[in-house]
Formats: C-alpha cells, structure tokens, sequence
C-alpha cells in the first residue's frame, strides 16, 4: 500500500480521480466516514488523504491500520510542516515504522 499525504483536500481530490489501473481510497474531511472506512477494509493500493482524516480513522475505525504500508509520501511537506502538521504526521511515520 502506498499512503499520500496531502495539505489540501482539494488537491487530493485532483489526484484520486488520475489513479486508474490500482484501486485507490479517498480518505479527507467533507466525506463521510463510513464509506471511507469501507475503502479502506479492502486494502485499496494507494491510499490518499488528510493525516487528519487518517489519523481519525486509525483512532475510530476498528478495520483500519497501517501495517500493510510500504511508501509514505509526504506532498508539500514544507507546508505540512508550517500548517502545523508536525505532531499528526510524526503520529503517522511512527505508527507505520
């Protein structure tokens, strides 16, 4: 599984609907939970969202981990950084690792 973190939810959006041969999960804010905890109890191959939403979602849903993760990308990861994402995304990569 690939996990992309994006700033932006608008951004993810763009990027998800480019992924055509690997199943992919949209996982943001604005959507509803329970149909992202579906996609992501198959294990889709890329998986890309918000590290809040995923972090939610690791917190809440019961069928969702990290364990099968094999490359995180951090997009604009300047940016999370000067948003104030360090902590979540610190969350994630130690979680993952």
């Amino acid at each position: 599984m690939i996990v992309v973190f994006f700033v932006v939810r608008r951004i993810s959006l763009v990027c998800s609907s480019s992924s055509r041969e690997r199943t992919c999960a949209l996982i943001v804010g604005g959507l509803p939970l329970q149909s992202q905890a579906v996609d992501l109890k198959y294990r889709p191959d890329i998986v890309i969202c918000t590290p809040g939403r995923m972090i939610d979602h690791l917190h809440n849903t019961m069928s969702v981990d990290l364990d099968d993760v094999e490359v995180v990308i951090l997009d604009e990861a300047d940016r999370l950084m000067d948003l104030g994402f360090v902590d979540e995304v610190g969350f994630l990569l130690v979680i993952d690792g």
